[in-house]
Parts: structure tokens; C-alpha cells; sequence
């Protein structure tokens, strides 16, 4: 229970860290930049999501 909300706790802090990424990026970028950016963004959050997960939950 306690790696559940340890990877609860980072699921936000990485969700908290693109929200603040995303708000200075949309300022300064619009179109079709902005949403590859964020596709890449998010694809990232999740390849180290899943590789934390791998590494610290299924050993």
C-alpha cells in the first residue's frame, strides 16, 4: 500500500511539473509546436512512469 501511494505521490508531481511546463510553453508557442510538444511531454512523463514502476514495483 505504501509503493501505491508513493507512485500516487509522483503521478502528481509529474502531472503538477507538466501543468507548469505547459503554462509558460503556451505563452510563448501555439499551433502545431505546441502540440507536438506536449505529445512528446507526455510520452516522456509516461516512458518514466512506467520505468519507475518496472524498477521499484515489480522486483
Amino acid at each position: 500500500m505504501e509503493i501505491l501511494n508513493n507512485l500516487k505521490i509522483n503521478l502528481r508531481g509529474i502531472q503538477n511539473l507538466l501543468s507548469k511546463i505547459k503554462s509558460l510553453l503556451i505563452a510563448k508557442i501555439t499551433g502545431k509546436d505546441a502540440q507536438n510538444i506536449w505529445a512528446y511531454l507526455y510520452r516522456k512523463a509516461a516512458l518514466e512512469t512506467a520505468d519507475y514502476v518496472e524498477k521499484n514495483m515489480l522486483t
